[in-house]
């Protein structure tokens, strides 16, 4: 565990490098959080869940994750497009990467979004259902302090259960950011898109794996800080002002756009370079040489000012 915060470490510094070289790539994600975030909270303290049958409420909840899934959705097919023009050689436009997924992506995109929704809205009835009352978790009234413990995601207490299933939303989650590339980058629908992202999720498993790891690492690394507010405030049962909390939920958005931002990040490297894989293959069949490994062919990254969806001819006219 500590060689993956040291290398969660090396993760954060390599995205804060890109995030101080490209600004831009955190205002979507800093946008869908804008929607995120009202609405857990609208739906954690102030929706009557009451006035509603069992079955209704149901539906009330996935349609709630179908909204959070399409919004996070666009932000990171908008990350994809500014990648694409990083990569293509050509300044960063906002506008036009916004333009191009909603007019083009989109489309494509909403059956995937809407799965991954289903399965985001499946594991966590399941992880409700079978999750133990415990002491301190109750945080049904409104405030300052406890709305920052809902959007940090803190817990007074340990559970492997909870563990177990967040690690599976988060896999759900960068397997679908694994599948955006090809419908952002590739142009293709759904069912074939799918199909490319999990090629290249069964192809290169361990590396993905690796990745899990360390988004997981640098995520804990990047939430820290306000998990030690609550934390010692809880703790030491001192009342702080509320000025404090919303400093705390201030904090939480920047931290839980950063925390998307790496994962998409990540997904989106390791789909170039299985495409910068499959070109080098290529070349060496035709050559008759021996076909590299994914190690020997050298890892993208947008820091390296080399073009590569030009060298891959993949630069749209």
């Amino acid at each position: 565990m500590a060689g993956g915060f040291k290398d969660g470490r090396v993760l954060l510094s390599q995205s804060v490098v890109i995030l101080k070289r490209y600004p831009k790539f955190m205002a979507p994600l800093l946008l869908a959080w804008l929607v995120y975030a009202p609405l857990i909270i609208y739906l954690r303290f102030f929706f009557p869940w009451s006035q509603y049958e069992r079955y209704a409420q149901f539906i009330i909840l996935f349609l709630a994750f179908a909204v959070m899934s399409t919004v996070i959705g666009i932000s990171c097919l908008v990350l994809l497009e500014m990648f694409h023009q990083v990569e293509s050689g050509l300044p960063i436009k906002l506008g036009l990467a916004f333009v191009h997924t909603l007019d083009d992506d989109l489309p494509r995109a909403l059956p995937i979004l809407l799965v991954w929704a289903l399965l985001w809205f499946a594991l966590t009835l399941i992880q409700v259902f079978t999750r133990r009352k415990r002491a301190g978790d109750s945080t049904t009234e409104f405030s300052p302090e406890n709305a920052a413990r809902v959007l940090v995601g803190y817990r007074s207490q340990f559970s492997f259960s909870d563990a177990f299933f967040e690690a599976m939303k988060k896999g759900v989650r960068m397997v679908v950011f694994l599948i955006l590339p090809a419908i952002a980058w590739e142009h293709l629908w759904p069912i074939d898109a799918t199909r490319r992202g999990l090629h290249v999720l069964k192809a290169h498993l361990s590396v993905f794996a690796s990745g899990f790891v360390l988004t997981e690492a640098a995520s804990l690394l990047i939430f820290l800080p306000a998990f030690v507010i609550i934390y010692t405030s809880a703790k030491a049962r001192v009342t702080l002002p509320p000025e404090v909390w919303f400093g705390v939920i201030i904090y939480s958005s920047f931290a839980w756009s950063f925390t998307f931002f790496i994962e998409q990040m990540f997904a989106a490297q390791l789909y170039l370079w299985h495409l910068k894989w499959l070109d080098a293959c290529k070349d060496a069949s035709n050559s008759k040489s021996p076909l590299p490994s994914l190690e020997n062919v050298k890892k993208p990254t947008i820091l390296d000012d080399v073009p590569e969806f030009v060298k891959l001819g993949m630069v749209e006219e």
